[in-house]
């Protein structure tokens, strides 16, 4: 796993953890600051998610042309919410990851698919969550929060779905990366 993606989980994780504490200490805190809490984390695990996703696309870029880079750059300098599950998909297309044939998956499916497709089952017996609902959850939480500003998920709520849905973004990053170029690397 690349040196960026770690850290920005790390740094997400570190978080939650705080936040948990002070709600956990602060019996005293309202369950508006506490839902204003939780939308604010929304936003920053979402924002974070982008960056992670745009980074991807960016180092994978500049493995073919500093060219091709500095266009992906550009063309992604402003991600805002262009990273639902199909988004995602259609990167792992566009930028030409190897496919995947196997038996029963779609005639365009990538590395990416079945990365994603790896991780469900060991990720619901795991957490007993859905990754791929707990991305959009997170991504529809951000929104209400960042463009309402309500909030109804519990700060709660949100670390459990930060804890399924890293993986949607784990899996997208590892298969840009197996499908860089040889000496290239992220």
């Amino acid at each position: 796993m690349n040196t960026f993606l770690v850290q920005n989980f790390q740094h997400i994780r570190s978080l939650a953890q705080e936040m948990e504490n002070i709600v956990s200490t602060a019996g005293s805190t309202t369950g508006t600051l506490q839902n204003e809490l939780a939308g604010m984390f929304a936003v920053t695990i979402v924002a974070t998610y982008e960056s992670i996703v745009r980074d991807t696309l960016i180092a994978f870029a500049g493995c073919h042309h500093p060219k091709f880079e500095k266009y992906i750059e550009n063309e992604f300098s402003r991600m805002n919410s262009r990273i639902a599950i199909d988004d995602l998909y259609r990167y792992s297309r566009s930028f030409g990851l190897a496919g995947w044939t196997d038996p029963g998956t779609g005639r365009r499916s990538t590395i990416f698919h079945r990365l994603l497709n790896e991780q469900q089952s060991r990720i619901e017996n795991r957490l007993r969550k859905d990754m791929k609902k707990c991305c959009k959850n997170l991504f529809d939480w951000r929104n209400d929060y960042a463009h309402n500003r309500t909030s109804k998920p519990t700060l709660g709520d949100i670390c459990g779905s930060r804890r399924a849905a890293k993986y949607v973004i784990k899996a997208f990053s590892d298969a840009f990366e197996e499908s860089q170029p040889d000496g290239c690397g992220q």
